[in-house]
């Protein structure tokens, strides 16, 4: 396991799995403890501060366990992709559907959210209480939306545990009323500005619709989790 003894910010060319606590405070920085610098794996493995020795029983099985994880992620982040452009496309038909109903209605700045129970919550955005929830009422009746936007909190989940094994314990609980679909969506975009990339991909679903790994990179930097690591 990497080890890390300075304040980390992520980017796309590293940081995957390094030393981080689970964010069980909205993802708070935190301190990270070292790690105990002699570990057993199955008597076949020994790590040390130095070496690294397998015998090749134990090097195909960790190999092969690795790539599956890996697979796995890369699949958990396919279905994000997906979630989150189809989670933007429904959103912005309820607005608009809302405002067919109720012309006077400015949703511009209305946000989404989900509670831990999955319901879907509106917020930001000039509402008054009573606009607020007969518009949440109708909004937890499209059960596609819910649905989608529940596999964006669960890709983010993946994003965070491929990022750091200390995100191994997070759940998607944890990541609702945290995340917002118009935020996160256009902290992501902005990612691309400084790479370069946003000649190539003038579009937020052509960004979204990236390469899984560079969906990975971009999507761990617009989240951003800052790290103290003390060591």
């Amino acid at each position: 396991m990497m080890k890390v003894n300075a304040s980390v910010t992520p980017a796309l060319s590293g940081n995957i799995r390094s030393q981080e606590r689970p964010p069980t405070e909205k993802l708070r920085s935190v301190q990270i403890e070292p790690q105990d610098p002699d570990i057993q794996y199955a008597q076949e493995m020994t790590i040390s501060k130095h070496t690294v020795e397998l015998s090749p029983e134990a090097y195909a099985k960790l190999t092969k366990q690795l790539s599956e994880d890996f697979a796995g992620h890369v699949k958990d982040f396919e279905q994000a992709q997906s979630a989150l452009v189809t989670s933007l496309d429904l959103f912005e038909q309820f607005k608009a559907q809302q405002q067919a109903i109720s012309p006077h209605l400015n949703l511009d700045r209305v946000d989404l959210a989900q509670k831990e129970d999955g319901t879907l919550k509106l917020v930001r955005g000039d509402l008054s209480g009573a606009q607020r929830s007969e518009l949440e009422e109708a909004l937890n009746g499209n059960d596609e939306l819910k649905e989608s936007f529940s596999k964006v909190h669960e890709g983010i989940q993946s994003v965070l545990q491929l990022h750091s094994s200390d995100f191994d314990s997070l759940t998607v609980e944890d990541l609702r009323g945290t995340l917002k679909l118009n935020e996160l969506t256009e902290k992501y975009s902005r990612q691309f500005e400084p790479a370069g990339l946003g000649q190539n991909m003038p579009t937020i679903e052509d960004k979204i619709s990236a390469d899984p790994m560079l969906f990975f990179g971009m999507m761990v930097d617009a989240i951003n989790p800052r790290v103290s690591i003390k060591v």
